[in-house]
């Protein structure tokens, strides 16, 4: 007797796709912190300049330093208030999805999907400098 698969009842379970933050930091002085949903961690940057701002200066891209941070909880993935031990306040700037394209010690390059930022973020790394570079291809931000 042949099985037969009824497509009506059967479960499909679509791939979760990792997330993403970025955080608006005060403190010690203002930045960006833009994390990646990692496995159990995020993998994070502290981004010195404002990703609004260079966005709205080019809309073909843009690119800023970015230093590497610790790995942060996954909490941040959705927090905003202040951060533990008198180290300031975080607030959102864009939170989201993204997919993988590259990821390695050099490079690391995703597609966003977050609800201002969409389009390919990459990350290289400067090895004279010893920080990295962000840019953003084919992005935009939707007010």
């Amino acid at each position: 007797m042949s099985q037969q698969l009824n497509l009506a009842t059967t479960q499909y379970k679509v791939k979760d796709l990792p997330r993403f933050v970025i955080l608006e930091h005060d403190y010690p002085l203002r930045h960006w912190d833009f994390m990646l949903e990692n496995g159990d961690h995020l993998r994070a940057w502290k981004l010195l300049d404002n990703p609004e701002d260079l966005l709205k200066q080019s809309k073909q891209g843009f690119s800023i330093r970015a230093n590497t941070a610790q790995n942060h909880r996954l909490i941040y993935l959705d927090y905003e208030g202040p951060v533990s031990s008198n180290r300031g306040f975080v607030t959102q700037f864009d939170k989201g999805t993204f997919d993988w394209v590259e990821n390695n010690n050099e490079q690391v390059k995703i597609h966003l999907n977050g609800q201002r930022l969409k389009g390919i973020a990459e990350l290289t790394k400067d090895n004279i400098l010893d920080d990295w570079h962000l840019a953003f291809i084919a992005a935009g931000i939707i007010d």
